[in-house]
């Protein structure tokens, strides 16, 4: 689902403002690249963030958030001055990945799970380059729409939701995850 949102928001955050608010509000690219980056690290860490709450794993990263905010801040003042705005969005990323993307799951794994933690690494690269396979794929499928306006919009949304999704289903059919919630789906379409 993030890697499907975040696809969405890539192409089509600047067609739907273009429609509802004018040509002249539209993001730069890498204004969109930065905040759909953001968006898809804030998602992925919501899993291990869930599960760290739930264990009550509060005590073991307790200086996280102030040594995030430092580099959060830190790193935004430093990237404003290279970049303007944008620098603020990109020091926001430097400081999840420097801090939040490996403190998170190493308390996790280590003190409420007690596995190893590079399974965890192994698939969230994984899932990134699938991300990046599927937004490729994407992105040439999309050289095919056109025109502007709300038909194109409306072919475009269609596409970003059957091309990543075809793709995800190829590659994860096989896997665990997939056929668990396969199953979940089934049961609860029985139900109605």
């Amino acid at each position: 689902l993030t890697a499907l949102c975040s696809i969405g928001f890539f192409f089509l955050l600047n067609p739907f403002i273009k429609i509802w608010l004018g040509g002249k509000y539209l993001f730069p690219m890498p204004l969109v690249a930065v905040i759909v980056a953001n968006f898809y690290l804030g998602r992925m860490r919501s899993t291990v963030l869930t599960f760290k709450d739930a264990l009550g794993l509060f005590w073991k990263d307790r200086y996280k958030p102030l040594l995030e905010a430092i580099t959060n801040l830190t790193a935004s003042l430093i990237f404003y001055r290279y970049m303007g705005f944008i620098g603020i969005l990109v020091g926001t990323t430097f400081s999840t990945i420097a801090t939040c993307f490996w403190i998170e799951p190493y308390v996790l794994y280590k003190y409420g799970l007690h596995v190893p933690l590079n399974n965890y690494f192994a698939k969230f690269f994984y899932h990134t380059i699938v991300l990046f396979i599927a937004g490729v794929t994407t992105a040439i499928m999309l050289t095919f729409v056109n025109s502007t306006g709300l038909w194109a919009f409306i072919a475009s949304l269609f596409l970003v939701l059957i091309i990543p999704n075809i793709l995800f289903l190829l590659i994860f059919r096989k896997t665990k995850e997939y056929r668990f919630l396969k199953d979940k789906f089934c049961q609860l379409t029985s139900f109605y």
